[in-house]
Parts: C-alpha cells; structure tokens; sequence
C-alpha cells in the first residue's frame, strides 16, 4: 500500500513540475538533483565578433522584426532570420537565415557574400546571455563554432 502512495505523490510531484512555468533565473536551487535547465534568451539586439589575431570586427544586427544587418570588414549585408523560440536540449537555438542584400564588398576573411545565400547555424548563450557562440552542429565540443560573439549597447 506505501508502494502505491509514494508512486502517486512522485507522479503529482512530476506533473506539477511539467504544469510550472520554465525558470529563466537558472538558479537551479528549487530542482531535483541531476535536473539541469537552461534560461531562455533573446537573439534581438548588437553583437560583437573580434577575429582572433586581427584587429578586424564583425557587427551582427538582429532586429525584432526578423532582420538582420552584419557588416565585416567593407562587406554589408542584409538577411532575413529565424530562431527557434526554444532551445534545444543541448541549450541550442537553431537560427535560419537568408542574404536579401550584399554590396559586394569583401568580408574580413576576404570573401564576398552573394545575394540569396543560406545558412544554418546552432547559436549557444553563455549564463549571462551577453555571449554567444554560432556552431555548424549542436557538438558539446563546440569545434565547428566560431566566437564568443559579445552583446553590445545600441
């Protein structure tokens, strides 16, 4: 009879942790052990690429209307984007996008963007949400990413 007693609290105890909204704070301190969230964080603002040893910057305007403007080096281009509006269980959002506009400028590895191309990236936010990475894949290793890229003031 206790069996089934326990079994029904830890089921209320389940559902009730389903029916609870997400914690963003990442506090982690009201979870059962071994239960690891991750917050949620917006993509919209300016962020900061620093190529490693070069004084080259590239700049990534993600607005809320689903544009984007990037400008590296002489290159400008604008995009349209889409994220995922939740993360996946390896705390990646998947971030679409597709170049509407180029200027035909070389970027800061000397390559030139062309109207029409797409990409696909897995954008991972550091426990601040002020940095970010952008991944080929969702690899824990992070090898096939390129960054931190560094949230910026407007």
């Amino acid at each position: 009879m206790i069996k089934y007693v326990l079994a029904i609290l830890l089921s209320l105890r389940v559902m009730t942790l389903h029916a609870m909204p997400e914690d963003t704070t990442n506090t982690h301190q009201d979870q059962p052990p071994g239960l690891i969230t991750f917050p949620q964080f917006s993509i919209i603002g300016k962020w900061n690429y620093q190529l490693p040893n070069s004084s080259c910057v590239e700049t990534y305007e993600f607005s809320s209307d689903g544009n984007l403007r990037a400008s590296s080096a002489e290159q400008i281009t604008d995009s349209i984007y889409f994220i995922s509006d939740q993360h996946s269980e390896f705390a990646f959002y998947k971030l679409e996008h597709q170049v509407v506009r180029a200027n035909g400028e070389k970027d800061c590895d000397g390559e030139v963007s062309q109207s029409g191309t797409s990409a696909m990236h897995y954008v991972r936010f550091d426990e601040t949400g002020n940095s970010l990475v952008m991944c080929k894949d969702e690899s824990a290793y992070l090898e096939q990413c390129f960054g931190p890229l560094y949230r910026s003031e407007l």
